[in-house]
């Protein structure tokens, strides 16, 4: 079973750290508002928030957020970072497959692609317990990796260096199941550890048919910054209306 604790914990923040900055936030935020269309104040849910960086600057802007993590040592970055900004975020650490007690959300977002790490069937009753917590009128923004993009030019190798440590991810797709299964090796003060990992792909189809499945009333399908959407999108950026 894909442990989300272990593999999104302080060794993954280590190594992604430059996919993380502050950089990177403020040229999503604009894009994420956008079509989520945040119209403050709103009550907004951040599945998979992680260290805080959507959701501090969403609660920045007058909103009412929650953010949902599995993952206790980025929820604390998340927490010191609120006081940073001085807003209040409301952190609960929580498997987001044991969603089913919160509702009444206008918003919905899960973003840097935490989508697909479990069964399908597991995927699918995450994506109706979301569709259950937004409100009549409420969208979700969904961020994913192009199934197609990635098929035509996958590489089964990446490397990532730090300071002398290094991850190492070797992988190979599934074209029946459409998942790509990896290995991921650590190399970290010397010590190695090897962390197995499975995520489901999705194709644009495949995805509006899964959030039509979950009861999503209407889908709209970008590209890359909410661009068009095309073969060569890195990803696909999903917005789901209830």
């Amino acid at each position: 079973m894909f442990d989300s604790q272990d593999f999104f914990g302080e060794d993954y923040l280590y190594f992604h750290e430059y996919q993380v900055g502050d950089e990177l936030t403020e040229q999503e935020m604009p894009v994420i508002e956008s079509l989520l269309g945040i119209e403050p104040p709103m009550r907004v849910l951040d599945l998979g928030c992680g260290t805080g960086r959507v959701a501090n600057r969403l609660a920045l802007s007058g909103n009412d957020v929650v953010g949902v993590d599995a993952n206790g040592h980025a929820l604390g970055l998340a927490v010191e970072a609120a006081k940073e900004y001085g807003v209040h975020v409301t952190y609960e650490r929580l498997d987001m497959r044991s969603l089913d007690e919160v509702e009444g959300f206008d918003r919905a977002l899960l973003w840097s692609v935490t989508f697909g790490y479990f069964s399908d069937a597991e995927n699918l009753g995450l994506l109706r317990r979301v569709r259950r917590s937004l409100r009549p009128g409420g969208r979700l923004l969904l961020e994913i990796r192009n199934r197609d993009a990635l098929v035509g030019d996958f590489r089964p190798g990446r490397v990532v260096e730090r300071d002398g440590d290094l991850l190492v991810d070797q992988c190979r797709l599934d074209l029946v199941t459409g998942r790509m299964n990896c290995i991921r090796f650590l190399l970290r003060d010397g010590e190695l550890s090897r962390r197995p990992y499975s995520v489901r792909l999705y194709s644009a189809s495949e995805l509006r048919y899964w959030l039509g499945d979950a009861g999503f009333s209407h889908i709209d399908l970008h590209g890359d910054n909410g661009g068009p959407l095309s073969l060569e999108s890195d990803k696909i950026l999903a917005v789901a209306h209830v």
